[in-house]
């Protein structure tokens, strides 16, 4: 059996790298920075602007930007909705994960059965961090089927939060 005061000390890393991970993740699925598209067309005004899931914001002037419904000149398709719920539904995960480490540490700390069995919380923690890895991956996936809009001549590029997703 391992030493107590190790097992602690290992409780408490994984427990700062999940926390890590969800505040990042959080942050990444809160933001409109999932891609920028500039409008490639002949109009007289060209376009730019940047969005995420939930939010289009189109860049009016250097230091002026317009979000919201009255955006509707750029549109996502429906997948980059789709890509922030499995994202959101990942970083949920991933918050269970956190309580469950301080549960863990807990159980460590007093070696004393809290909540549940010490082993089962283990299982539960890895599923929890497989689940939460493999939905990232796959809103990662949808969000890639966002290409450029040739249709509307719109060049799409990916933005920080997709990378932060990536992760």
């Amino acid at each position: 059996m391992a030493n107590p005061s190790s097992k602690a000390l290992y409780s408490t890393c994984v427990a700062c790298v999940g926390f890590v991970c969800f505040a990042v993740g959080a942050t990444a699925v809160g933001l409109p920075l999932w891609g920028y598209f500039e409008d490639q067309g002949g109009r007289i005004a060209r376009e730019k602007g940047y969005f995420g899931p939930w939010l289009v914001c189109k860049r009016l002037s250097p230091n002026w930007e317009q979000c919201g419904p009255n955006t509707k000149t750029f549109e996502p398709i429906a997948a980059v909705y789709v890509a922030g719920v499995v994202a959101a539904i990942g970083v949920t995960l991933l918050g269970v994960f956190c309580i469950l480490s301080v549960i863990q540490m807990a159980m460590v700390t007093q070696r004393d059965k809290i909540v549940m069995r010490y082993s089962t919380c283990v299982v539960v923690k890895l599923v929890l961090a497989a689940l939460s890895t493999l939905l990232a991956i796959v809103s990662a996936g949808l969000f890639a089927l966002q290409t450029d809009d040739q249709k509307n001549q719109y060049r799409i590029t990916r933005g920080e939060s997709f990378y932060i997703q990536v992760r």
